[in-house]
């Protein structure tokens, strides 16, 4: 039987793991740490919006594209899709999937030197094997006719 000091320290170190436990973070999937807007001993607020940590995934990636209105009637799942890179020579990747909304949204923003219009845009995201690519480059996407 352990003497009461040995108990009481016991107690106190189990106590001091649970405090130890409560205060590790874990990314909820693996990747690589992007931005930390978090620092040691930070206070945090439970409604806050600024995320603390940004991962990015160890999973393919995606580009978003938001395609104007008008157009919108001749997109569909499947269609056959190019990413165009322009940097000092012009590079075209084949996607091999691509996702079209079932939904029109608002324009978040309109590009500069337009006047601001209502406008809605059909959001799609693409797939494909784009490693050369950085994530937030720009990029042209080029929705190809069923059949070329």
């Amino acid at each position: 039987m352990p003497t009461p000091r040995v108990a009481a320290t016991a107690i106190k170190y189990q106590a001091a793991e649970l405090a130890l436990a409560e205060t590790r973070i874990r990314a909820p999937v693996s990747g690589e740490l992007v931005q930390a807007h978090a620092a040691s001993f930070m206070r945090v607020a439970a409604d806050s919006t600024t995320p603390l940590f940004v991962l990015l995934p160890d999973a393919p990636h995606i580009i978003r594209a938001e395609v104007n209105e008008e157009f919108a009637r001749l997109l569909h799942n499947g269609i056959a899709a190019q990413v165009i890179v322009d940097d000092d020579v012009q590079m075209v990747i084949n996607a091999s999937r691509v996702r079209v909304a079932s939904s029109l949204r608002r324009r978040d923003s309109q590009p500069e030197g337009v006047e601001q219009v209502d406008s809605r845009v059909l959001d799609c995201e693409i797939e494909g094997d784009f490693l050369p690519l950085r994530v937030g480059q720009p990029v042209l996407v080029r929705f190809l006719k069923d059949g070329t």
